[in-house]
């Protein structure tokens, strides 16, 4: 099983404050910026609000879902942890 470490901001939370929705931002090989998008699953409610920056890590996973004909890749981290910080590295 994959480990899955994001640094990110919260942009939703939902699922009686156990899930949140997180953005990573970060650069492309080209120069430009990119983002990502990962639903974060926490085993207790999580107190997180929406801008909390951070570190997120946990078990990974990928579910295929289509949306008006076209398929896309959820990624999850599940049992997640959270580390607190605006400017968090993984390692």
């Amino acid at each position: 099983m994959a480990w899955i470490i994001v640094n990110g901001e919260v942009t939703n939370t939902f699922h009686e404050g156990k899930g949140a929705k997180v953005k990573e931002t970060f650069t492309k090989r080209d120069g430009t910026e990119g983002t990502s998008f990962y639903s974060v699953w926490f085993e207790a409610p999580h107190g997180l609000s929406i801008g909390d920056k951070g570190k997120f890590s946990g078990p990974g996973s990928v579910s295929a879902e289509e949306y008006e004909g076209t398929w896309y890749g959820r990624l999850s981290i599940n049992n997640a942890r959270f580390e607190p910080g605006g400017d968090a590295k993984p390692f």
